[in-house]
């Protein structure tokens, strides 16, 4: 990024989740990869700020799924069709 933009002044740094059903260490990927990117760019003498976002818009698609599991086939994830076809 120092490469890239030379004589930019401040790198701002986003990360943003909208967990749906419980929330699990999968969510803090996107959370920690941003964190990780701006201590970089502070290490590196940048100024540097991380801006993040939680919202719960989504928060009721897991339970709509179970009630219309086949209108719902676009927003289902590997594994959850994988435990299906294993049962």
């Amino acid at each position: 990024l120092i490469k890239l933009f030379p004589t930019k002044k401040k790198f701002i740094c986003a990360a943003g989740i909208t967990p749906s059903g419980k929330v699990h260490i999968g969510n803090f990927r996107d959370i920690i990869t941003s964190e990780l990117v701006c201590r970089a760019l502070k290490d590196k003498g940048c100024e540097a700020e991380l801006i993040f976002s939680w919202d719960d818009f989504d928060r009721l698609r897991k339970e709509v799924q179970q009630l219309f599991p086949n209108k719902f086939v676009a927003f289902r994830t590997e594994l959850e069709i994988i435990h299906e076809i294993e049962k």
